[in-house]
């Protein structure tokens, strides 16, 4: 018997690993049910092979007995599934295989690395339609900024201050730039209106410009908010922000958003 790395097994891993399509928490077993499962009925040999990372060139290729190191099952790798075949395939002086699963187990966990490092952020609408259709899902915790140019009125004066109130719209339904429409009857904003801060460039890691005094539809099903911006002593960059918009040099605005449907056209 000589076991040698499966070349497509590396390959449909790496694959699935660079789509997203890991599981990285869950308990790694593989039954006969499993392999059944993978083999398909009618069986497929081609797709079932590459499942696994070793081969038994002495083996008659359509058997399981040919398929050595499999690495994951319904339609995911398994990142405990890669650790076991890392150390197994290193007892038993299987380099090339040990070396190949070496490698996949980083993929995952700079994966991980990246998907941590990009929660909580906003993407252009091309960035996040990529995302979607490299991973095939949404992925967590990422958003997309819309960036649109508005009318601003002044509002009531606020007596503390002496600054107008700033009233937007802020999104419609309209095709934007992107060639996107946004149905304006699915935002929720419940969690927004728990804090409903305005951010400079959408950067949390900043003090807030403004605070949303009142954000929500129009008559004309238009999404509008009335801003009231820091004063001069409480953050001087909001307030020069302010002047700017007040003064007409600012007529962009955007909105963050996770969205809850979408079709791609």
């Amino acid at each position: 018997m000589a076991i040698k790395l499966n070349g497509a097994g590396r390959a449909k891993a790496a694959s699935l690993i660079k789509s997203g399509k890991v599981d990285r928490d869950s308990a790694w077993s593989f039954s006969g049910s499993d392999g059944d499962a993978l083999l398909g009925d009618p069986p497929n040999w081609s797709a079932y092979s590459k499942w696994f990372l070793g081969v038994d060139s002495d083996a008659e290729r359509e058997t399981k007995g040919a398929w050595k190191y499999p690495y994951g099952k319904d339609g995911k790798v398994y990142r405990r599934a890669v650790i076991a075949i890392k150390s197994r395939a290193a007892q038993q002086d299987a380099t090339d295989i040990a070396e190949a699963a070496g490698a996949l187990l980083e993929a995952i966990d700079e994966g991980e690395e990246e998907e941590e490092r990009s929660r909580g952020k906003l993407l252009r609408a091309d960035e996040w339609r990529r995302l979607v259709e490299e991973r095939g899902s949404a992925p967590k915790d990422v958003g997309i900024v819309k960036v649109t140019t508005v009318d601003v009125t002044k509002g009531p004066i606020d007596p503390t201050t002496g600054m107008y109130d700033i009233d937007s719209i802020i999104s419609t339904a309209s095709v934007d730039r992107d060639r996107d429409i946004i149905y304006q009857d699915g935002w929720q904003l419940d969690s927004y209106l728990r804090n409903p801060v305005v951010l400079w460039a959408h950067d949390h890691t900043q003090p807030p410009i403004a605070r949303s005094l009142d954000v929500g539809l129009t008559d004309t099903g238009a999404l509008a908010s009335r801003d009231r911006f820091t004063s001069q002593d409480v953050y001087p960059f909001g307030a020069m922000i302010y002047r700017m918009v007040a003064g007409g040099f600012i007529r962009a605005k955007s909105v963050g958003f996770a969205p809850l449907d979408w079709t791609f056209n």
